[in-house]
């Protein structure tokens, strides 16, 4: 019996997809966000009050004496892609409120970023990758953009809904991170979804936070 090359050619196909490297993703802090590069900001709202707190800690587990920590959280935003050009930056506002716990990156920490395609009700169709980085002391700056360069850039469709998500990886244990964002009640520029996430992976992004506010993060998206 003949066989036919079609399934080997689609294998060698899927192998070579599955192949592709992921983007490397450097870390900088920038004073204010750059006005030429941003394709989609939302920069000129901010409040310096109750920011959206990003953390891994291990203290639930040691009061509890559960075996894992609990205490996980990230942060998520929904866009809408306008470019044809690929991601290239993120950069999220660092908040500047004065606070004894709003100390920064004191020991380096593990942490990944999801970029997700979306549909309207905001549910995970898929993701379009997720990309590891460490967080190190210095990378933090209060009052200051944290960015991430994603290299290559990431390949996202012209008016495409997507959403990001910042999710820590390791446990630090007294280390929190808080990030600018619009004020509660205000109307979201950019379709709400700036959620304060358990912290794994998301399979919905949400118009609005557990309390029922709605907002948005300060941040900026770069092309290439």
């Amino acid at each position: 019996m003949k066989s036919h090359p079609l399934p080997l050619f689609l294998g060698l196909i899927a192998c070579t997809v599955a192949a592709l490297p992921a983007s490397d993703v450097t870390v900088k802090a920038l004073a204010e966000a750059p006005d030429s590069e941003a394709v989609v900001s939302n920069v000129e709202q901010a409040t310096e009050f109750e920011p959206v707190q990003a953390r891994w800690r291990n203290w639930d587990a040691k009061e509890t004496g559960k075996p894992e920590a609990t205490d996980r959280r990230g942060i998520s935003q929904m866009f809408t892609w306008p470019s044809t050009q690929g991601l290239k930056e993120l950069g999220l506002r660092a908040d500047a409120f004065e606070h004894p716990l709003n100390r920064g990156v004191i020991s380096p920490q593990k942490w990944a970023i999801d970029i997700q395609r979306l549909n309207e009700q905001g549910e995970v169709v898929d993701t379009v990758a997720t990309l590891p980085v460490q967080l190190n002391p210095g990378d933090y700056r209060r009052g200051e953009y944290l960015v991430f360069d994603f290299s290559p850039a990431i390949k996202l469709l012209e008016g495409g809904r997507y959403g990001f998500h910042l999710r820590p990886e390791s446990i630090v244990d007294g280390q929190r991170l808080y990030f600018s964002r619009t004020a509660a009640g205000s109307t979201p520029k950019l379709g709400g979804g700036a959620v304060q996430t358990p912290g794994g992976k998301l399979t919905r992004y949400h118009q609005q936070s557990g309390e029922g506010q709605q907002y948005d993060l300060i941040f900026f998206l770069g092309h290439e």
